[in-house]
């Protein structure tokens, strides 16, 4: 059994966004997801739906479930969408994973946890 002191422990709250984050990257279309907009910075939602063989509705759940998370921000351009990592989401809890999942450090642009919050976020 593995012993721990009070300093070494995680703090609750902590620990919560860290099963969430590796719960919304535990699935294989999400993960995929982030990696191809760490790969290119930013993606339109037209390229997800070219990618995958699943419906819009599914896609836009897994959109949710990663803006859920704070790991992507959404641009809206007309009648498109567009997907942005939060590398504050990354860099804080999992950092280099980014980096490990396209073999460099990702693309800009990038959304910070102040451009996310200087612009709304939509969702399809």
């Amino acid at each position: 059994m593995l012993v721990t002191t009070d300093e070494e422990r995680i703090p609750h709250t902590e620990l919560s966004n860290l099963v969430e984050f590796f719960r919304a990257l535990a699935d294989p279309v999400r993960l995929e997801m982030v990696r191809c907009i760490a790969r290119d910075g930013e993606v339109a939602c037209t390229t997800f739906e070219g990618m995958f063989a699943i419906a819009k509705s599914t896609i836009s759940y897994h959109i949710r479930m990663l803006r859920m998370t704070g790991m992507i921000t959404v641009r809206k351009d007309g009648p498109f969408y567009h997907y942005q990592l939060v590398t504050d989401t990354f860099d804080q809890l999992a950092p280099h994973l980014l980096e490990s999942l396209v073999g460099r450090p990702p693309e800009a642009p990038i959304a910070t946890a102040r451009s996310r919050s200087a612009s709304p976020a939509i969702s399809r």
